[in-house]
């Protein structure tokens, strides 16, 4: 099943209109009946809410769909949690390998703040699999992997090549006189071709003669560093996935650095802040190209997206309803900016809260 991409949940944040019923529900790998239980269990109860202030008809519209869900085979797909998102408008579910929060809400907005936290576009990546004769891309995050159609156009020997298969492609490439490094350096402008059009940090992993060819040829801003030695071309995607996420992860962190040498060497130019209400104000204008949090922190407020002023609460509810710098980072993420969550020692100023912006 196809990962959520932030594209995904820009689009809920945007588009969508209440009633939305939002569910996050723990599962096993490959689905128990308990996990069909307790998923029939939350849908009644949340029919029960609904039926409360909605007509029956409305009600069935939102609920039906989901129920109709629960196959055999949708089951069988089960990770760590189940995502469902249903409106009147959309249905939208995943099986995530990650661990979130259990939710189970009707609201005026679907609930996407636990998955943000992941999808951000600073989380994620390409993976670049190949070997002597078969190329794959993907596109990756947290929660996974799913193919990325690659605009490869190779000359008839390089084709030739490809097809042969893993087994004959040394034989046809000693037969045919190949440059092997004239199908790498094919294959670099098709990658290049895709990360330009949406940027993202690239690991490759291949074989160590292909890996070392790659690399030799290739011109990325972002290529992480060492790759992966091997052809993981046996493995599935979620096999794939766990190989690639730790390093991935590892540069990802490492990238947040970089973020706080930007936000000094702006801030002396009035390009950065960290005033909650200035960045508030310059959030809802959509002049935020980089938000910067600590992690740890909560400010219990709420964020009026018309006006951009913030209005402090006492806490209620669960912790991320509460805190507005999430409200603050759904905003930048809606408008199209980037959320770096750092630890309370790596923050760049007392504030738990900062920020580039456009303009």
């Amino acid at each position: 099943m196809r990962v959520p991409t932030l594209e995904n949940l820009r689009a809920l944040i945007a588009c969508e209109e209440g009633p939305c019923v939002s569910l996050y529900l723990p599962t096993v790998v490959g689905g128990s009946p308990d996990d069909r239980s307790h998923f029939h269990a939350e849908l009644t109860r949340l029919r029960n809410q609904l039926a409360a202030s909605h007509p029956a008809r409305v009600v069935a519209e939102l609920l039906s769909p989901l129920e109709a869900l629960s196959t055999a085979d949708f089951w069988s797909q089960a990770k760590s949690t189940l995502v469902a998102f249903r409106s009147q408008t959309t249905l939208a579910h995943w099986h995530l390998p990650l661990v979130l929060p259990e939710r189970a809400v009707v609201g005026a907005k679907t609930h996407v703040r636990p998955l943000l936290t992941h999808l951000q576009s600073n989380r994620g990546f390409y993976l670049l699999r190949l070997n002597d004769s078969e190329v794959r891309l993907h596109a990756g995050s947290a929660f996974g992997l799913e193919p990325v159609e690659l605009p490869l156009a190779l000359d008839p020997a390089c084709a030739k090549l490809q097809a042969a298969g893993p087994f004959a492609a040394a034989e046809v490439e000693a037969s045919v006189g190949i440059d092997p490094l004239r199908r790498i350096r094919a294959i670099e402008r098709a990658v290049a071709q895709v990360v330009s059009a949406s940027p993202r940090p690239l690991l490759v992993a291949a074989p160590e003669r292909e890996l070392w060819m790659f690399r030799s040829v290739a011109r990325f801003d972002d290529m992480i560093a060492f790759g992966l030695v091997g052809d993981l071309g046996h493995l599935s995607l979620d096999a794939m996935h766990a190989r690639a996420w730790p390093v991935v992860e590892q540069h990802l962190d490492e990238q947040n650095l970089d973020v706080l040498d930007r936000w000094g060497a702006l801030s002396g130019a009035n390009r950065a802040s960290d005033d909650l209400s200035i960045i508030a104000r310059a959030t809802t204008m959509g002049r935020v190209r980089e938000l910067i949090l600590d992690r740890e922190a909560v400010v219990h407020g709420r964020l009026d997206r018309s006006t951009g002023t913030v209005q402090r609460t006492v806490a209620r509810g669960p912790r991320e309803d509460a805190n507005v710098l999430e409200e603050l980072a759904e905003s930048v993420c809606l408008h199209g900016g980037e959320v770096f969550r750092l630890r309370h020692d790596r923050m760049p100023t007392r504030s738990p809260i900062a920020a580039t912006l456009r303009w």
